[in-house]
């Protein structure tokens, strides 16, 4: 679709979904987190995964040594970090919740299990697969190694999948609604989903023109984000769904290979965050984005001068109701990957 129709059709839709708006771009001061697992002899890069209201940034770190990657999570303040699960040598969190508890995916005899951790009582491995998100109330969802998607309370319950056996459920908000991606089977095609009250819906059922989809966050209004394109092998852009209706956001540069996809929106529904390819000729080159109801932005050019030549921020996480956004970035100095924490500054 030509960069012109898409923005008609953001404009449009954007509108119609209540995105439209005045919003006053911030500026962000970058916060470098420190690690607790890297040693200056190995090679190491550390991604960042989600944050809390008080700040608190759940990032993922790993480490190469003597040709083997060891993986662990980590909780960060801007002072310190402190590993969750020591006894536990290859974990990757995904997300947590108020009480400190969190989701993700441990390796164990090689083997990958979606998990839960519970703050001060250890970790169950619940499910072979992979975990992603969890709840206030502790419940987590994710997808088994035969990629069902499921939701894991006191026990398993596989979704139901309307057009597919296969999928994955990426995220969860506090009164139960599961967003993710169905496999098609009988097109080939994947399409985003909400699940609540016991109904899978296909997001893709009131925009006809969806060829591919997939929903990765929602909050506890029920907006959820994530990505869609139109035909195949076409770059995605950022969509965010509310009340049924889609909005595209569109993506940083027009014509790259891989498009942009929404990661997460706030509670407040006031930012939405996400990634963007921003180079035709080159896929690995992506930036992080915010949007906030008016326009997306690169994270990049938001950068209070004293940081915009010292990271590239790539990959948000999360972001939280003050703005706070714990992205992945690297560090320009030597090509590391660092996870940090923008703070609005004004």
């Amino acid at each position: 679709m030509s960069g012109m129709r898409w923005r008609s059709v953001v404009t449009a839709l954007a509108a119609l979904a209540g995105w439209a708006g005045p919003a006053a771009a911030a500026v962000y001061a970058v916060h470098e987190l420190p690690t607790v697992l890297p040693r200056p002899d190995n090679d190491w890069w550390a991604t960042a995964r989600d944050i809390d209201q008080d700040g608190h940034v759940l990032a993922t770190v790993e480490v190469v040594k003597n040709n083997q990657v060891f993986s662990a999570g980590e909780l960060c303040s801007l002072d310190d970090c402190r590993h969750l699960s020591k006894h536990t040598h290859s974990t990757d969190w995904r997300a947590m919740n108020p009480q400190g508890d969190t989701a993700g995916t441990v390796w164990s005899d090689g083997v990958a299990y979606a998990s839960r951790r519970i703050a001060g009582q250890g970790v169950a491995l619940l499910q072979r697969g992979n975990a992603y998100d969890i709840n206030a109330s502790g419940v987590i969802v994710g997808a088994t190694l035969k990629v069902r998607p499921f939701v894991y309370d006191t026990a398993l319950r596989y979704l139901p999948t309307p057009g597919g056996t296969q999928g994955r459920a990426y995220g969860i908000n506090d009164q139960g609604m599961v967003v993710g991606q169905l496999y098609v089977a009988a097109t080939g095609d994947s399409h985003a989903f909400i699940y609540r009250d016991g109904v899978t819906t296909d997001l893709a059922a009131n925009a006809p023109e969806f060829r591919n989809s997939m929903a990765l966050g929602v909050n506890n209004a029920g907006i959820v984000v994530g990505c869609a394109n139109t035909r195949a092998g076409e770059p995605t852009v950022a969509a965010v769904w509310r009340e049924g209706r889609v909005a595209y956001l569109g993506a940083l540069v027009a014509g790259t290979r891989g498009g942009a996809c929404a990661t997460a929106i706030n509670e407040s529904g006031q930012h939405v965050v996400g990634v963007s390819d921003v180079d035709p000729l080159d896929a690995t080159r992506r930036h992080g984005f915010v949007h906030d109801r008016s326009a997306m932005r690169d994270l990049n050019d938001l950068l209070r001068p004293e940081d915009a030549g010292r990271y590239e921020i790539r990959e948000p996480g999360a972001i939280n109701d003050r703005g706070q956004i714990a992205a992945t970035a690297v560090r320009l100095a030597d090509h590391q990957y660092v996870a940090v924490r923008l703070d609005p500054v004004e």
